[in-house]
């Protein structure tokens, strides 16, 4: 280890590598059985439909958005009165491998039906020729708003589409999930005065659930003529072939009226925030509404969801990171592909950012890489939310491990997220930290073996620090990069 010490204090910058053997037989041999693990958190919801025909472009958006998890789904008295919203949505889960998902039936209303409702009715929201045969036991959808949020360990959100009949009636009968929700969605034309649709079908519902501590987020198309399904955006969708466009733009081609953008608001709120200026209310920090939208974006983004084709990664500067083998450097690119087969686009992003920032490829700042993104898949959480303690110490080699990690879990020193423990003996090793929950991740002794032997051997056939020493230490930095399986790397230990 001393020798291993001795290089990385005096590692040089960036050194292109020549090993064309070595690669080639590393690339034919890479381990076959690696896994790709979840890098983007599953978003928890629930949705309350009255099923509308904005509502159906809505859940086609939803299901097409892999990373958004549906617990439940209920229905409530609208634009369809709930019976005959169960039956829309039922269809439509079977139709979009949601079949598992329940569906909860809400209270009649004693109001009039909207005029609308015949013209909702006749929309197919499954395009099959024998529609799917009805379930005969139904589920109270207050009681199915109640199971999924007690049995869920995580916050939930709730995204409706319609009055908030379901889930008032939910928390009156069980006061205490109001910890459980995470924030409710609700599309809603104006918040100072209350007014709308969805507001005026049941007021007393919604009344109730705005004076609780709950975060509401306001949505609407802020009755904007931009809100409009023009010829561009149709055609667009015209020109996917899936199930979840060829739904959508049922209720668009064959409407007798002009169809504007609403209800699918919600669903490119949650992946592109970024396009909805969103205004605290100054009576209630809580509530939250939207004051203007970029329909440029929105009209981009929803063919990209229905095609599938949307970004997952959540960057900063990049629509979508580099994945151009041209941009890289010869000996990086032989390994890329291969990289992003075994182990996905995130981890070669954190890892492609940690060199970079780190200043060369090293192993212990790939090792810290590897080991934040692992810890964000256990926790379940996205960047800049985890506290990291770091047994790595301050010094180069094992050091290095801490610029892995700052990139990987966003735990920065800027933030104040990530510290380093002053135990005297340095480990690859970390604690983890989120939302009360603790996991310890340690390199496993055959890797820390692996870096020493490889190291030494390097040595005594090249001698130390001279050139062909730099090139092979290049060469191993990028081999375990590509067969180190952060899945298999690590040893786990909860701590609570």
């Amino acid at each position: 280890m001393n020798l291993q010490r001795k290089f990385f204090n005096s590692y040089p910058g960036l050194i292109q590598a020549t090993a064309k053997y070595l690669l080639i037989f590393l690339v034919l041999f890479l381990p076959k059985s690696l896994s790709i693990g979840q890098s983007v958190p599953r978003i928890p919801v629930i949705i309350d439909t009255d099923c509308g025909a904005d509502d159906l472009r809505a859940f086609c958006l939803l299901t097409a958005l892999h990373e958004i998890d549906i617990l439940a789904v209920t229905t409530s008295d609208g634009a369809l009165n709930p019976q005959d919203g169960y039956e829309k949505v039922y269809r439509l889960l079977q139709a979009t491998e949601h079949a598992n998902v329940p569906v909860g039936i809400g209270p009649n209303s004693k109001l009039k039906a909207p005029a609308w409702r015949n013209y909702c009715k006749s929309l197919n929201w499954e395009l099959r020729a024998a529609p799917a045969p009805i379930p005969q036991n139904k589920i109270k959808a207050s009681d199915l708003i109640v199971k999924c949020l007690s049995s869920n360990s995580e916050p939930v959100t709730l995204l409706c589409l319609g009055p908030l009949t379901n889930l008032a009636d939910a928390v009156k009968s069980h006061p205490e999930l109001i910890q459980k929700i995470s924030r409710i969605i609700w599309y809603n034309e104006t918040l100072s005065p209350l007014s709308g649709i969805n507001y005026e079908r049941d007021q007393s519902s919604a009344d109730f659930l705005l004076k609780k501590d709950i975060k509401f987020e306001f949505i609407s198309n802020i009755n904007a003529p931009l809100a409009r399904y023009d010829k561009v955006l149709s055609d667009n969708m015209g020109t996917i072939e899936n199930k979840y466009a060829h739904i959508a733009e049922n209720t668009i081609f064959h409407a007798d009226h002009p169809q504007t953008i609403a209800d699918e608001l919600i669903p490119v709120y949650l992946w592109y925030p970024e396009f909805f200026d969103m205004q605290i209310d100054m009576l209630n920090p809580l509530h939250s509404i939207v004051k203007n939208l970029n329909f440029d974006g929105i009209r981009e983004k929803i063919p990209l969801i229905l095609a599938q084709k949307y970004v997952v990664e959540k960057n900063i500067t990049f629509e979508s990171f580099p994945d151009q083998p041209e941009l890289y450097k010869y000996d990086v690119r032989q390994y890329m592909n291969k990289i992003i087969q075994y182990f996905g686009k995130e981890e070669w992003r954190v890892c492609v950012l940690t060199n970079e920032i780190h200043g060369h490829l090293g192993v212990y700042s790939i090792v810290g890489a590897k080991m934040g993104l692992k810890a964000r898949e256990l926790l379940n959480t996205d960047v800049d939310r985890l506290e990291v303690l770091s047994f790595a110490g301050h010094k180069p080699p094992m050091g290095c491990m801490n610029d892995g990690l700052q990139v990987s879990t966003g735990a920065t020193l800027g933030l104040g997220m990530i510290h380093i423990s002053d135990d005297s003996i340095i480990r690859p090793e970390a604690i983890f930290t989120y939302k009360g929950k603790k996991i310890r991740l340690r390199l496993k002794d055959e890797y820390n073996k692996q870096v020493d032997a490889d190291i030494n051997k390097g040595i005594l056939e090249y001698g130390n620090l001279t050139d062909g020493y730099w090139k092979l230490i290049r060469i191993l930095s990028l081999k375990y990069w590509a067969e180190w399986n952060r899945n298999d790397m690590f040893i786990v230990e909860p701590l609570n």
